[in-house]
This record gives structure tokens, C-alpha cells and sequence, in this order.
């Protein structure tokens, strides 16, 4: 089994884009172009430029999402964003940063944790709020990688963590799932025997949806004493979580997003639950004022009625989801099973398919891995939304037919 582990220092898991990324081909799908910058309008001397790390040197940028269009005007179904719009005691938290000295000040995210470690189940002292979970990810790598070191991914899976690791002179072991997307625990812990340093379990999985057991991560938190992130951006809707399982492994580290169910994608804010230990030790990493006021009023106010966030959710996974799928399959699309807010599906046309969507107004995700070549992530519209994609996959599915 361990035969099929492929590794990386250079570049991504394999079928993530190499240095050189064109326009069609990035890690956020091939629909998306890469922000381009200007031109410089005079020469600039290129002798005695400082050289930096040479693991920066040799990584490729991480391209910049940028359609160039006001992603507002689309149905977008391609970053799996929530549709939620800002619950009045969201809106106004931030108005009251606005109107308040805190606007100007230097932000405080201390209040924040009272109310995340209740919404979490833990003591305050595990918890490290992040702005966003990205920064999340970075901190961990940093904290526990070196050049040399081997991390070990499933694939395809978030390529931030390769992206990260190279920068940091780290290798990239990747697992492969199963022919159908499934995870083998017993695959993973086998390549586990040629020492990774730190493990990345993504749950449930982007883009694939799969949902991962939690024997499975028990099994691979058992099998080594080493540090396994557990990536849980999508638990609000999948309803399963590996924090119950850090008592007896503290081993296991979490992160969570406000990016995803609570709709607070362009604020930037998420948090690691970790033993306390290990959050001690990333504090020493992530900076005093990280996280903004707004992000952080913003959290606050959901926190004050979390009713409005969990009929959101049950609207996507329990109406809008059974719905979608259904579309799906009356029109012969083949899906892959998704525990998460989007669902993977297979299109033969793919590339025109997805012309189409944006020509009527819907932006999806069509994927960039060679595993996923015909594959396209599409996020769960809100049950009034279904009704204009439905009509607008509809009419691209006939134009390609």
C-alpha cells in the first residue's frame, strides 16, 4: 500500500498545480484567473536584491482569487461561502465598533473566549482565536515543522497545508483516498511508518466532501504520538467532531472557521482547539492584534443567539441538500457522496458546463487536481436559490449536450 504514497518537496500532492500556474489551473479550480500585477511603469535596477529563504525562493506564489468581476452579483456556489445574510445582532456588534472608540483602538479578542470555549465544550485555556483558520494552519506548520521534516496529507485534499509546508523546507507525503473518495485508516497509518512529522486530516474533506469516522482518527492519533491536525472548517455541518477525543489524545489539534456556517468568510476569523500546552506554545507565534475588532463583534453577536446560524444549517443539509441531490440525479449527474455545505459532481462537458454557469450568473468550482479532471465543486444553494441554478445547470447541461 505504502507503494501509492507520493511525496513532494518541490511541488504540491500530485495533480495540484506546479510552479507555473496559467490562468485556468490554480488551487481554487481551474474557472478562477490569477490576479496579475501590473506592469511597473519604469525599470527598476534588479542588482543587490536581498535573497530570502531559499524554501520561499523555490515555492510558487499561492495565486490570488480574482475573477474580476463583483462576486455579489453571481449566485456563488464556488468557495462554498454562506448565503446566510447578517443576522441583525451580527450587524449590529459591527456598527457599534463603528460608532465607538473602539473603532481606533487596537483590538481586544479576549472577550470572545468565554463565549467560544462554552459554544466548544472546553476550557478557554485550549483555545487560540486565529484570523481565519488559514492563519490557523500557518502557525501550527511553524510550530512544528523544520527543513526536512515530512508532512503527510491525504490526497486530493486543502492544498494550503503543501503550500505551507514547502515554505517551510518540509516534504509532502500524500495518501491517496480510495478509488470512490473513501479514507482507509488503515492506508494512512501504514505510510505513517516512514515518519511524518505532522499529519493533516481534513474533515470533512475539500473538495472531496468525505466524511472521516472518528475510529479512524482515533486510529491514526494511537498509532503515533506525533501532532495530527484535525480540519474541521465544515463541523457545523457534518455534526461530527474530533474534540471529544482530546482528552485522550492530546496529540489532536483542531481547527474551525467562522468562515463557512456562521458567514463570516470576509472577516477572517477562526480558532485551534488543542491541549493547553499546545496552544501556549502557538501563542508564542501569532501576534497581539491579529485578529480585528470587527471580526470578533461579529462572532460575538452570533454567539448571542446561535439559533439563527443552526436553522441556516439545517436548511442547507436538511431541505436544500435532499433537494439538490435529487435534481442531480433526474438529470443524470453522477455525485459523490459530501458531508459538507457542497457536493462534488462529475460533468463530461465540465469546462463548458461551467462557461455557461457564469454566462448565467453561477460561479462553481471546477477542480484542478488530475483526479478530479471532469469534477466540479458546487456549494449548497439556500432553498430559495435552488430554484436559479437548477434552471441555469439545466440550460448549460442541453447546451452541451
Amino acid at each position: 500500500m505504502v507503494g501509492r504514497v507520493h511525496r513532494s518537496r518541490q511541488g504540491d500532492c500530485r495533480g495540484l498545480p506546479s510552479q507555473s500556474v496559467s490562468p485556468r489551473s490554480t488551487p481554487w479550480g481551474e474557472g478562477h484567473p490569477v490576479m496579475t500585477p501590473a506592469e511597473p511603469r519604469t525599470e527598476l535596477s534588479t542588482t543587490m536584491i536581498p535573497t530570502v529563504n531559499p524554501f520561499v525562493d523555490q515555492a510558487r506564489e499561492f495565486p490570488t482569487l480574482s475573477c474580476g468581476i463583483d462576486r455579489a452579483d453571481f449566485l456563488r456556489l464556488d468557495l462554498s461561502e454562506s448565503m446566510m445574510a447578517a443576522p441583525p445582532l451580527v450587524r449590529d456588534a459591527i456598527l457599534r465598533v463603528i460608532d465607538s472608540q473602539r473603532f481606533s483602538a487596537y483590538p481586544d479578542d479576549s472577550p470572545l473566549y468565554p463565549l467560544l470555549a462554552d459554544y466548544v465544550g472546553v476550557s478557554p485555556s485550549q483555545l487560540l482565536v486565529t484570523n481565519g483558520s488559514d492563519h490557523a494552519i500557518q502557525l501550527i506548520l511553524r510550530a512544528f515543522l523544520s527543513p526536512g521534516d515530512q508532512l503527510q496529507v491525504i490526497d486530493p485534499s486543502f492544498p494550503i497545508y503543501a503550500h505551507v509546508a514547502r515554505t517551510l523546507g518540509a516534504e509532502v507525503r500524500c495518501v491517496p483516498l480510495e478509488s470512490d473518495f473513501s479514507f482507509s485508516a488503515e492506508r494512512f497509518i501504514e505510510a505513517m511508518d516512514q515518519g511524518p512529522r505532522l499529519c493533516v486530516l481534513v474533515n470533512p474533506n475539500n473538495p472531496t466532501g468525505t466524511l472521516i469516522p472518528l475510529e479512524s482518527i482515533r486510529a491514526v492519533a494511537a498509532a503515533r504520538p506525533g501532532p495530527l491536525i484535525v480540519d474541521e472548517a465544515y463541523y457545523e455541518y457534518a455534526g461530527i467532531t474530533a474534540v471529544s477525543l482530546l482528552a485522550a489524545h492530546p496529540n489532536i489539534i483542531v481547527t474551525r472557521t467562522f468562515s463557512k456556517a456562521f458567514g463570516l468568510a470576509g472577516l477572517r476569523l477562526g480558532y485551534v482547539v488543542a491541549h493547553p500546552e499546545i496552544v501556549r506554545q502557538l501563542r508564542k507565534l501569532r501576534l497581539p492584534f491579529d485578529v480585528n475588532a470587527f471580526a470578533v463583534s461579529a462572532a460575538t453577536g452570533h454567539f448571542s443567539d446561535l439559533s439563527i446560524m443552526r436553522r441556516y444549517v439545517r436548511a442547507i443539509v436538511s431541505e436544500a441538500k435532499p433537494q439538490l441531490l435529487r435534481f442531480f440525479d433526474g438529470s443524470g449527474v453522477k455525485v459523490f457522496p459530501s458531508a459538507a455545505n457542497f457536493v462534488l459532481v462529475d460533468l463530461s462537458q465540465r469546462d463548458h458546463v461551467v462557461q455557461r454557469l457564469r454566462a448565467n450568473g453561477v460561479l462553481v468550482a471546477p477542480q484542478a487536481h488530475a483526479r478530479l479532471a471532469s469534477a466540479v465543486r458546487i456549494a449548497i444553494p439556500i432553498p430559495e436559490q435552488l430554484s436559479r441554478f437548477q434552471t441555469a445547470f439545466t440550460s448549460a447541461l442541453d447546451a452541451s449536450a
